[in-house]
């Protein structure tokens, strides 16, 4: 059988969810720092492959394979976010199933790559549940289990469920503390990077606040005090795009080209004005100026 050579560490069925009305979406390259003068379909970007290893001198795609295990579920509760064209309304399913893919995206990135590979050495919860069992003994043969856990190709096969296993040993539930942002306009900047930490995660992106695009239309917003305002002024959604595309260390995407352009000319200075959007995200009375007439 054919192994896949494309492993798109934000899943396509994610990629979907920002696309305009011809399927495609404007990239801005930020290595070379330009604007493409195409548009792209999803499964034309944010893969590489880096999901193939070799198992006994043969070459295999096992962890993508391993990938496509748990992506089914979570294309299905995007289908869903996608298709709301309001503030998001979830389960509570449908919420643990979110909080499953944020984990799961955060390791698979490639901006965190050198830090997995850093704490799957230095945490035991990563594998502190494998046991190799000998067959005829029935006991765990601890050698035999530290040589297996810690080669290349058993690292990156465990890779997808790590989140599942995490999940499954901690109580890591927030949702008082989410709230989702709808944007009518549909022109949601993603990246590479996507999502915005207000501070260093340390390896978990649930310890601070943060913003993840869910779709062009759909934002994540976790903070621990937020506004009791229902709409959030313009040019603070303006001011988050913009720090979504700060995020990006590969490519940057919108529906909207124009748009895209426009967060690339904005001024950049990024560090202060992340510090001060999350501060202004929870003061009802910096929203109320900035609703008469003020700025960010």
């Amino acid at each position: 059988m054919a192994i896949s050579k494309r492993h798109h560490y934000l899943p396509q069925f994610y990629l979907n969810g920002f696309t305009n009305d011809y399927g495609t979406f404007a990239i801005f390259d930020c290595k070379n720092r330009r604007l493409s003068s195409k548009e792209f379909v999803p499964k034309a970007k944010f893969y590489d492959s880096r999901n193939l290893v070799e198992f006994d001198g043969v070459l295999t795609d096992i962890p993508e394979q391993m990938y496509s295990s748990v992506d089914y579920r979570h294309a299905e509760l995007f289908k869903n976010i996608q298709s709301q064209r309001d503030v998001l309304n979830l389960t509570l399913d449908e919420l643990f199933t979110l909080q499953e893919f944020i984990l799961t995206t955060f390791w698979r990135l490639p901006s965190q790559h050198e830090a997995y590979d850093r704490e799957y050495v230095a945490n035991p919860a990563f594998t502190k549940n494998f046991k190799i069992i000998h067959k005829d003994t029935g006991v765990a043969d601890e050698n035999v289990t530290k040589s297996i856990i810690f080669s290349e190709p058993f690292k990156k096969s465990i890779k997808p469920f790590i989140a599942l296993a995490r999940l499954a040993t901690e109580n890591i539930t927030d949702f008082k503390n989410w709230r989702f942002l709808y944007n009518f306009l549909g022109n949601n900047i993603f990246s590479d990077n996507p999502v915005v930490f207000r501070n260093d995660p340390q390896n978990d992106p649930f310890s601070t606040e943060f913003i993840f695009p869910l779709s062009k239309h759909h934002l994540l917003v976790k903070k621990y005090k937020f506004t009791t305002k229902e709409q959030i002024p313009k040019s603070i959604m303006a001011a988050i795009q913009v720090l979504l595309f700060s995020q990006g260390e590969i490519y940057c995407c919108c529906p909207d080209r124009e748009f895209l352009e426009s967060a690339f000319n904005a001024p950049k200075d990024f560090k202060d004005a992340k510090e001060l959007l999350f501060h202004t995200l929870e003061s009802d009375q910096w929203l109320s100026a900035i609703e008469s007439g003020g700025h960010l």
